[in-house]
């Protein structure tokens, strides 16, 4: 039997249940004492009986496995029975559909109610405003906290932080009955084991199933259908909902919409933050640590030699916009 990892922690059997309905599927463990459970996790898992809720906005082709999902999906996709919570912050455009999401718009861009937690692990400058992200971050990087889940597989030595990222594992590796899932949108030949993924490229490739987010200003016709790159659209576009960064040393007017544009213009320009920069042309790279952008280099550059970016060069003219002074 493969040895578990040092961190490893062996999944516990009541995790999966003791009952009598055991799911159909030979590689997964969950057993159920009441059938409607054990539907249930057929249909959630492995859409087997799933019985399907569709979206009744007119042109959406969106579809989920319960009527909840449906209702998230008029509420992100279509703005329907969306209660918004506003930034009462001058200047601030940004709303949230929920108050816990508001709060961290204003912890992490206001700095209001916000607090530092820090990595605990010796020579790392991870910090993070929430605590949520600094066991993410210990989970991520430094293995802590992981419960491990391992392939049953014998002889896969394959292990997983999350039980999807095994699933998806045994499907793609292990499982040949699993059906491929075929795109077939005009001539298509993109196929996949998992819903989501087929999902997700037929909304990119083809906008199958997409909420297009238009932009809204006068004269702009740009569209997306993720909302990130919407509210970075609106942003870096029109300067809707930007939160500028200014620079604190003395007599410089240099603002810039994000944090870490403000960090790369002080070490270049003021030499402040005691930062390495990556001396490739055209390159914005800058950690706090030589040995990194070392490696940086190599990767991403090709670079053969090891050296150190110099920590303090020469002051460059600095991407961003100065503040006009009336």
């Amino acid at each position: 039997m493969q040895a578990a990892p040092k961190e490893c922690v062996p999944c516990k059997p009541k995790k999966y249940g003791t009952g009598a309905f055991a799911c159909e599927f030979d590689w997964c463990p969950y057993r159920y004492d009441k059938r409607e459970n054990y539907k249930s996790h057929l249909a959630f898992r492995h859409d087997v009986g799933v019985r399907w809720h569709a979206c009744t906005e007119p042109g959406c082709d969106f579809r989920g496995k319960s009527a909840s999902t449906v209702q998230s999906h008029k509420q992100n996709a279509h703005g329907i029975g969306v209660k918004w919570f506003s930034c009462d912050q001058p200047g601030c455009a940004f709303a949230a559909k929920t108050s816990g999401n508001l709060k961290q718009h204003k912890q992490g861009v206001h700095n209001i109610e916000s607090e530092a937690f820090f990595c605990p692990k010796a020579g790392c400058s991870f910090q993070s405003k929430r605590q949520s992200g600094v066991t993410k971050h210990l989970m991520d990087v430094h293995d802590e906290g992981v419960t491990w889940h391992l392939c049953s597989v014998a002889g896969c030595k394959y292990q997983a932080k999350s039980a999807s990222a095994l699933k998806a594992h045994t499907d793609l590796v292990h499982e040949p009955s699993t059906p491929w899932l075929h795109c077939g949108h005009g001539g298509c030949t993109f196929k996949t084991k998992l819903g989501g993924n087929l999902k997700q490229h037929r909304a990119n490739k083809h906008g199958v199933g997409a909420a297009w987010r238009a932009c809204g200003v006068s004269g702009c016709a740009y569209r997306t259908e993720n909302p990130f790159e919407f509210k970075r659209h609106r942003r870096d576009a029109h300067n809707a909902g930007v939160v500028w960064h200014l620079c604190d040393h003395t007599n410089c007017s240099y603002k810039t919409k994000t944090q870490h544009s403000l960090k790369i213009h002080k070490e270049r320009a003021h030499g402040k933050g005691g930062y390495t920069l990556c001396n490739h042309p055209g390159c914005q790279f800058l950690s706090k640590y030589p040995n990194v952008v070392a490696k940086h280099k190599t990767i991403a550059h090709g670079t053969a030699t090891a050296e150190a970016a110099d920590p303090h060069p020469a002051p460059v003219e600095a991407k961003g916009e100065a503040v006009v002074d009336v």
